[in-house]
């Protein structure tokens, strides 16, 4: 798993904790799924530990989207060109890892329709 500055058990404070859906837990599913879009960080981001905990609890691997859509109202060559040189920098701090990263570039406008989707229907957690 990442490698954190405090210890993981309970790392996440309750009061940080609240359900952004109502999809239950999937003990069956094959990891869990981070989707990482606001907090564009590996350290110092609560939402990413509290996934961390839940890989940890189920016992299952931690999958990290990073996505870049193009076509939304602040979109702009040099927002994009920002976020891209953190998603070399999540890559290379998650290089040794236990953690897949897969950053994600939309090739076109709406190429990305069922991405988060399709990777939800395997995870135990997102």
């Amino acid at each position: 798993m990442v490698k954190y500055v405090r210890d993981m058990k309970n790392a996440v404070p309750k009061s940080r904790i609240w359900p952004v859906n109502h999809a239950p837990v999937n003990p069956n599913g094959r990891y869990v799924l981070y989707w990482m879009t606001a907090n564009r960080r590996v350290c110092w981001n609560f939402s990413l530990d509290r996934a961390v905990e839940w890989a940890l609890e189920l016992k299952k691997p931690l999958m990290i989207l990073e996505a870049l859509r193009i076509g939304y109202p602040w979109a702009s060559d040099r927002f994009h060109q920002f976020i891209m040189a953190g998603m070399v920098d999540n890559a290379a701090a998650l290089k040794d890892q236990n953690v897949l990263y897969y950053p994600y570039l939309e090739p076109g406008e709406d190429s990305d329709k069922g991405l988060l989707e399709t990777l939800s229907r395997d995870a135990c957690v997102w």
